[in-house]
């Protein structure tokens, strides 16, 4: 198996189905390609590839993408936090510098903080991070910017509860997310060890309230 691009343009035209098959069967033909797709996979664009008369299967990465940023809605004010306090480190050499130190002096291993982009596993990677390093970085705030240690006990509790929640979500979307091999036979799989692993904090009355799964 292999992935090529065979294509990366400016759409200037509006987003409408007929406007967006019209360019996948330009590029199909472009190619000689047209005899050739067993099926197309994306996480939108249906109504364009049924045009164009295409099998279509919706991306899995992206439903899984979509399940989680439902879910994270509660705890978007915890999350912006987190995100305050990793830009202030990407921002301050000074700060950064502090936190290494620290780390080394505790006897951490010296780990970077972690952005937090659109996708939803870059957020898992962020929270992920900064438990990690959670003493020498509340340490540090402590000596040059305590006004961002404003996250509670119970909230990082809540960052704990949903670390280890949106674990299988994580590896489930980078092993889904191949492009070496086929994936497509472990969503049936996937799916429903993700929904039996939800299943087990559901009826848990210690799970915060703010941590809520529907699938």
């Amino acid at each position: 198996m292999s992935s090529i691009l065979i294509g990366c343009q400016h759409f200037t035209a509006r987003h409408t189905a007929v406007e967006m098959s019209s360019l996948l069967i330009e590029q199909v033909n472009k190619w000689g390609l047209v005899n050739k797709i067993t099926m197309i996979v994306s996480d939108n664009m249906v109504a364009a590839v049924r045009l164009c008369q295409w099998r279509h299967f919706p991306c899995f990465a992206h439903s899984i993408n979509l399940i989680v940023q439902s879910a994270l809605e509660k705890v978007r004010p915890i999350l912006g936090k987190v995100k305050a306090i990793v830009k202030y480190f990407k921002r301050s050499t000074n700060a950064l510098s502090r936190l290494n130190d620290i780390q080394k002096q505790g006897g951490y291993s010296v780990l970077k903080l972690k952005r937090c982009p659109t996708r939803w596993n870059s957020t898992f990677d962020m929270v992920d991070r900064i438990l990690k390093i959670k003493e020498p970085v509340l340490f540090t705030l402590a000596i040059i910017n305590n006004d961002l240690n404003t996250i509670t006990f119970d909230e990082w509790n809540v960052l704990k509860v949903l670390c280890q929640l949106l674990k299988i979500f994580y590896d489930v979307t980078n092993e889904i997310s191949s492009e070496n091999y086929v994936s497509i036979s472990k969503v049936t799989i996937f799916s429903r060890a993700m929904v039996n692993y939800v299943s087990g904090y559901t009826n848990n009355r210690t799970m915060p309230t703010e941590i809520a799964f529907k699938i």
